[in-house]
Order: structure tokens, then C-alpha cells, then sequence
């Protein structure tokens, strides 16, 4: 699954595991790479190629193939096949 969003924004994101919860995950895209981050400097949780493009698309709620559920109202997410 490829996740794209906003070049330098971020959203959150809680597991959707009950084994695991991620209360807040901050995830950023700065220059075609993505990082999937704990708040308040936790451990690196993914990083995504640095071929994955940043676009503007709208959506609002996407569900990655690692059950992490992405939810953002503010900054457009979108998340397809590859």
C-alpha cells in the first residue's frame, strides 16, 4: 500500500490492532519520503520509499496493510494498491 499526503504536513494515526495502540503517530512526507514516528521523539516505527510521491488528494480515513489506521480531517491522505 502506497500512503501520500501533503510534502511536510502530518496526521495522526492510531493502530487499529487491539493487541497494539498508537495513540498519536506523527507522519510526515518531506521530499518524496515518508516516516512514521511515536510522539515526543518515541522509536521509528516505518520509513516508506523515497519514490512515493506527495499529492493532494482528499480522504479522510485510510487503512495500511500493517492495520495502522490514518485519520485526518485537515491534510488529504489517499492510500491504493501498488
Amino acid at each position: 500500500i502506497t500512503i501520500l499526503a501533503h510534502q511536510g504536513h502530518s496526521v495522526r494515526a492510531t493502530s487499529a490492532n487491539a493487541g497494539v495502540h498508537y495513540s498519536i503517530i506523527n507522519r510526515i512526507c518531506y521530499q518524496h519520503h515518508w516516516s512514521l514516528q511515536k510522539p515526543a521523539g518515541s522509536h521509528f516505527l516505518h520509513c516508506f520509499p523515497t519514490n512515493a510521491p506527495c499529492i493532494l488528494e482528499p480522504i479522510s480515513t485510510v487503512r495500511a496493510e500493517n492495520d495502522v489506521e490514518v485519520q485526518s480531517g485537515i491534510h488529504p491522505i489517499i492510500s491504493k494498491p501498488i
